[in-house]
């Protein structure tokens, strides 16, 4: 999203969720991209840092796994063409991740739930999945 146009931002932001990304880290980064896209502001790693810097995230251990890890983005470049192609390989990391979640929810559901519960706990899981597979869905129709 460094080096998208804004329109291709917008999207990107539109369609992903920083709970999509696995690492902290990188869901921080996504959330201040994000804030600087939906207020029409310039979203490269200069813009980015200079935002996290101006809010006092660029220092402590946190601060410098952000600086780490926007640096590291910054450096490998990857092409904004490649942009939805990217947003779909987070989404389905996401959407994997999710059902090995929703398994590891039941079984403690299993265990710790009452009788009663178990089946509205099952429906709650199942309409998330429903969700997420919609989103996988709805960017699999945008993507070339």
């Amino acid at each position: 999203m460094l080096w998208a146009p804004a329109e291709s931002a917008k999207r990107a932001v539109a369609a992903l969720t920083s709970a999509d990304f696995y690492r902290p880290v990188n869901a921080a980064l996504f959330t201040a991209i994000e804030e600087l896209v939906t207020s029409g502001k310039p979203h490269n790693s200069a813009h980015v840092f200079a935002t996290l810097q101006q809010e006092g995230r660029t220092s402590g251990h946190l601060g410098k796994q952000l600086t780490k890890a926007l640096t590291d983005i910054t450096t490998i470049g990857v092409p904004s063409a490649e942009l939805e192609h990217k947003i779909a390989a987070v989404l389905i990391q996401a959407y994997r991740r999710g059902f090995r979640e929703a398994a590891r929810s039941l079984a403690q559901a299993a265990e710790e739930l009452p009788e009663d519960q178990l089946f509205e706990h099952l429906l709650s899981i199942g309409r998330e999945r429903r969700a997420a597979s919609q989103r996988l869905a709805a960017i699999r129709e945008v993507r070339p």
